[in-house]
């Protein structure tokens, strides 16, 4: 793609009807696509479409999503009263309508989710491409930081809350389900004891003891998970916004470390360790990322302590 030249990423409604003026094969390729499109306008529609999707656009759509979801929960219901009467067989009729909420909560997440991601990659993928459409935000860059090493690890009390909150709603869901629904609790049941020796875990192994999430100093940039590289295999940092929410916060973000051959360090990752650099390979451009989301040093801090050691090129890249 043309580096010297790209037009202006559309917004809001602009964008929303140049990506209707597109036709559905591009439309599904760019959603599809694990690279830029070569078209740098029809990669600016992309990026400007997933932009305002994932904002406030995308609150717009599940509130849509969502009363469509009520009228078929209202249906169900109606349904369920109308077998009852039909065939006097209380106990299978009035089993229809927990069927239909089940499954329809089941797609409605599922969908919401995979659009979700598939507008997170399609912005990252074509965004990095657009040289000149996007112009870097200014650091405001702390200044203790002078070329020595930083070692990030999770912020113990924001993180342990995040969990204790998780806990709670669970539990609380896990006692009332089966309450309400019966044996069709049954699949929730079985999803918070997987969840929960996990969610220990990760408590117990990484937060409490603060681990060290990443380390960067003078020979490179190494992750608590054991892989790392050397400051010259890195070609640039990419900060993201991180898409958590309907609305990015923008003190959340993705830093993604860029790797002259990303085969590397994905060669030195095995199980699902392995799967989630691929992940963050084909979302962020490089299987070198991490949220700076219950941390406790801030993007600026990190990306600060980075150039600071190593005078690598940043991008930032805007959240809408």
């Amino acid at each position: 793609m043309n580096g010297n030249w790209s037009p202006p990423i559309p917004t809001g409604a602009d964008a929303v009807s140049a990506w209707r003026e597109l036709d559905r094969q591009t439309r599904r390729d760019l959603l599809r696509g694990t690279g830029p499109h070569a078209d740098p306008v029809v990669a600016c529609v992309a990026v400007g479409y997933a932009r305002t999707m994932l904002g406030g656009r995308r609150r717009a759509r599940r509130l849509r999503r969502s009363f469509v979801f009520a009228l078929a929960a209202i249906a169900s219901m109606i349904a369920g009263a109308y077998l009852t009467a039909l065939l006097h067989r209380p106990g299978v009729a009035s089993a229809v309508p927990v069927v239909i909420l089940v499954a329809g909560s089941v797609w409605f997440v599922l969908g919401t989710t995979r659009l979700r991601l598939r507008l997170i990659r399609m912005e990252n993928v074509n965004a990095p491409a657009l040289l000149a459409g996007e112009v870097p935000a200014p650091w405001t860059a702390p200044s203790p930081v002078q070329g020595r090493p930083l070692t990030i690890a999770h912020d113990r009390r924001a993180t342990s809350l995040g969990y204790a909150r998780a806990f709670a709603v669970t539990g609380a869901c896990a006692v009332v389900t089966p309450l309400l629904l019966g044996w069709f609790a049954a699949p929730f049941l079985v999803l918070c004891a997987v969840l929960w020796p996990l969610m220990a875990y990760n408590l117990i192994h990484w937060v409490l003891p603060r681990r060290p999430v990443l380390v960067l100093d003078g020979g490179g940039v190494r992750f608590g998970t054991g892989v790392g590289l050397p400051w010259s295999a890195i070609t640039e940092i990419r900060v993201h916004p991180l898409r958590t929410g309907n609305r990015p916060n923008p003190r959340h973000r993705v830093i993604a470390f860029v790797c002259a051959d990303p085969r590397v360090p994905l060669a030195s990752l095995k199980g699902f360790r392995r799967g989630n650099a691929r992940r963050s390979l084909t979302y962020y451009g490089s299987p070198l990322a991490v949220a700076s989301r219950n941390l406790d040093h801030t993007t600026e801090e990190i990306v600060a302590a980075a150039v600071a050691l190593h005078p690598v090129p940043v991008r930032r890249f805007a959240p809408s």
